[in-house]
């Protein structure tokens, strides 16, 4: 449940700021600076919704897991 949320926000944060180490040169500027197109856009959205997706299912799982109890 964690990580899924964590991939979303990390991915989220390295594309939409900005890296927290400065070392991959040109690819340190954000989304909004480097004007990608839609397909870039697409995948961000897409991995910070399955990221998401994947926290409430697990979250579901451990409640079903509880209820079992």
């Amino acid at each position: 449940m964690i990580n899924g949320l964590l991939v979303g926000a990390a991915f989220s944060e390295v594309h939409l700021w900005r890296p927290s180490i400065p070392v991959w040169g040109i690819w340190n500027d954000n989304f909004f600076i480097l004007g990608v197109d839609w397909i870039s856009w697409t995948i961000l959205a897409l991995t910070v919704l399955v990221g998401a997706l994947v926290s409430a299912a697990g979250a579901y799982a451990l409640g079903l897991q509880w209820a079992e109890r």
